[in-house]
């Protein structure tokens, strides 16, 4: 009868145990690494978005174009770019058009809104700066907070952030009726940019569609001599 000692079986648990605690050791590696990365998309998505998406509008009345469009002394809007809406009728999200831009925002302070513009019927320029805090502003899934500029009667400028649909089935999409005005500002008039852009129709991009568009009547509102009108 051959009797084995019991060094092999305690060389292979030695293995064993050294093979179980690298393993343990790899899995709380990695855990450690999951938790920072949650913990720092946590942080972004509580602090700094990640961009900014933009749109336009205005109230059905008052197209305008619209001139320059900066956000942080930064030129979005290069270029003249006609804008008409239903705002006043047919919120929120009434706008199809959106543009997408990355770049820093500071979660905790504001952001500067500049722009100009000429109601297109009235033929009057008008220039505004707002500045908005960031937790004013709605954010999508992306972490991108949601911005709309718009135009009404008289030099009024909203900053309008409406909030988001929620998805109610994968064919539903549950309506809501609620809006959101982060800001709003009666413009200054600028009597030496007036112009009248229904002269040349062809000059800009669906100047002409939006000049023969049948609009409703609006529901009011908007700026006069500087005040705004309920």
């Amino acid at each position: 009868m051959t009797i084995q000692t019991s060094k092999p079986v305690s060389s292979h648990l030695r293995a064993g145990v050294r093979a179980l605690s690298q393993t343990l050791a790899q899995i709380q590696a990695r855990a450690l690494a999951l938790a920072l990365f949650l913990a720092t998309v946590a942080g972004c998505r509580q602090g700094d978005p990640a961009g900014l998406d933009l749109s336009f509008s205005s109230y059905a009345q008052t197209p305008v174009v619209l001139t320059e469009f900066r956000v942080n002394d930064v030129v979005l809007m290069p270029g003249e770019r006609v804008v008409q809406g239903l705002a006043d009728l047919n919120r929120p999200h009434e706008n199809a058009g959106v543009s997408v831009w990355t770049m820093r925002l500071d979660g905790d302070g504001a952001i500067l809104f500049e722009a100009s513009w000429v109601e297109l019927l009235s033929h009057r320029a008008y220039h505004a700066e707002i500045a908005v805090p960031v937790r004013q502003l709605q954010r999508n899934a992306l972490d991108h907070v949601e911005m709309m500029p718009v135009f009404g009667p008289g030099g009024l400028l909203v900053i309008a952030s409406d909030p988001m649909p929620q998805t109610g089935t994968e064919t539903e999409i549950t309506e809501i009726t609620e809006i959101h005005d982060a800001g709003q500002i009666c413009a200054e008039r600028q009597p030496e940019q007036d112009r009248d852009y229904t002269e040349d129709p062809t000059e800009l991009p669906m100047l002409k569609e939006i000049l023969d568009f049948d609009r409703p009547a609006g529901r009011g509102g908007g700026c006069n001599q500087g005040e705004p009108v309920r």
